[in-house]
């Protein structure tokens, strides 16, 4: 422009027009020279749009025919041993005198880990022993006497053997008696009759027959008599028999109550011994000392066997049938980052598909590299990852859309469920709201959380003011349009 300037200034008026003229070609001639040149730049080059073509091709073909391993997580993870757990609770309440129970100790089947006092137990069973003792004895005395009366009652029926015996041949003696007599009586007769004798012969010889018929009669009277007397006091006998064995089978029965009831103290004396049920390592101890009063069904500690470590994972159950055996997994323990420490492979072996608290059980067995440093401890908490499919990308995209958009659709037909304004209030059920309560019928306790805050905001147009949190005051509804009327204050 300098240039320009100072040639003006030199040229004459009549030269102006020329030099001006000049300046626009050369101007005009650097203007064009950069649009060409730009345009050089700018014009496409096939080696990038090759390129471009193969990167598109080679990412369209890895969408459609790569695939992606498909994972099912859950954070409710956990490592067992293959052989469960036991606890070790009391049987019995007590006060502990002696205690084994010592974290991380290996115990064998059977080991006294803990034992509570026993001297009442003891005493008591002294005291039953006692008992039985006394009872035995008093069952051996009459046991005894039951011999001794047997003895007399055998007795007794051989002397009634014997008087019936002798009676019986008095009674014999009289009846020969008796008839010769009568003989003598009748032949007394005939002789007075060819007056061979005298009247007295005849009356001595009734006399005979009546003494004889009477020793006969008494005879007889003393048998029955003495067959009486001797029943009688066999029964007796026999009663007093069947007396002191009832007592002796009472005796019994209470021995062996007491008995019962020795082995009974005998084995809650067992029960203040606590053992180890299994071989194993002791995994947890309960806070108790030497003089602590336990009670019954107290968990004291928890031993853990030996065997192969497990690991046992909670999945939701919408998780069933995508999850089946020979899996594979792997497991990111809580305590060791796998950033450091890797990760853990496993294998799906059992799958509860019975829902216990919400979630199903799913138990997988490790195969743990050699080079691994995580120690397969029992009780490590962490997360499983189970690869339960492998998908193209392309088919993992469509299935996020179709999730994306069932869930809106959802969403909306919920929200529909829902009364538009603040008028249909009543007919929802809100009755009252205070800041400790908010009266729902059971359709709206049931609905979501952003379904509920959508009907605070409804509940807004016809309680006012209605902003969470709720303020102390309580709103009633009055039952017409908001709009028309104001909601009444109740006390």
């Amino acid at each position: 422009m300098k240039m320009l300037n100072t040639q003006l200034n030199q040229q004459p008026a009549s030269g102006f027009r020329l030099v001006l003229k000049n300046v626009r070609v050369r101007e005009m001639a650097t203007s064009f020279s950069r649009t060409l040149r730009s345009l050089d730049q700018q014009r496409p080059r096939p080696w990038l749009m090759l390129s471009l073509v193969l990167v598109l091709g080679v990412g369209a073909g890895w969408m459609a025919l790569a695939r992606v391993p498909v994972y099912e997580v859950t954070e409710f993870a956990r490592l067992e041993v293959s052989n469960a757990a036991h606890p070790l609770a009391a049987s019995v309440s007590g006060r502990i005198v002696s205690s084994q129970l010592q974290l991380g100790r290996q115990v064998a089947e059977g080991d006294v880990l803990v034992e509570l006092d026993k001297t009442e137990a003891d005493l008591a069973v002294r005291e039953k022993e006692t008992r039985i003792a006394s009872l035995q004895s008093r069952r051996a005395a009459i046991d005894k006497e039951i011999a001794a009366e047997r003895t007399t009652l055998d007795a007794q029926q051989q002397a009634r053997s014997q008087s019936t015996e002798e009676l019986t041949a008095q009674i014999a003696r009289a009846e020969s008696q008796a008839r010769f007599a009568t003989t003598q009586a009748e032949r007394a007769i005939k002789l007075r009759e060819q007056k061979s004798n005298t009247p007295a012969d005849v009356e001595k010889a009734l006399a005979d027959v009546e003494t004889t018929g009477a020793g006969l009669s008494e005879a007889k009277a003393a048998l029955k008599r003495s067959d009486g007397d001797r029943h009688a006091l066999e029964n007796e006998r026999q009663t007093s028999i069947v007396r002191l064995e009832r007592e002796s089978v009472e005796l019994g029965g209470d021995i062996d109550n007491e008995r019962a009831a020795i082995l009974r103290l005998q084995r809650e004396l067992s029960e203040r011994q606590l053992r180890a049920p299994v071989a194993g390592r002791i995994g947890e101890v309960a806070d108790v000392q030497v003089g602590s009063v336990i009670q019954a069904a107290q968990k004291l500690c928890v031993i853990v066997p030996t065997g192969s470590p497990r690991a046992v994972a909670q999945f939701s159950p919408a998780v069933v049938g995508r999850l089946k055996s020979g899996q594979s997994a792997r497991l990111r323990l809580d305590g060791f980052p796998w950033t450091q420490y890797g990760t853990l492979p496993a294998i799906v072996t059992d799958i509860d598909t019975e829902p216990k608290d919400g979630l199903i059980r799913v138990e997988l067995s490790l195969a743990p590299r050699p080079t691994s440093r995580i120690p397969l401890d029992h009780g490590l908490t962490g997360s499983v990852e189970i690869e339960v499919d492998r998908v193209s990308p392309a088919v993992l995209i469509l299935r996020a859309a179709g999730q994306f958009l069932g869930t809106r659709q959802s969403n909306k037909a919920a929200k529909s469920e829902f009364p538009p304004s603040g008028h249909a209030v009543k007919d929802f059920g809100i009755e009252h709201m205070n800041a400790g309560k908010v009266g729902w019928d059971q359709r709206a306790t049931r609905a979501p959380a952003h379904h509920r805050q959508r009907c605070h905001r409804w509940a807004g147009a016809a309680y006012q003011p209605l902003v969470p949190p709720y303020g102390a005051e309580t709103l009633k509804y009055t039952g017409e349009n908001p709009s028309r009327r104001s909601p009444s204050r109740a006390a």
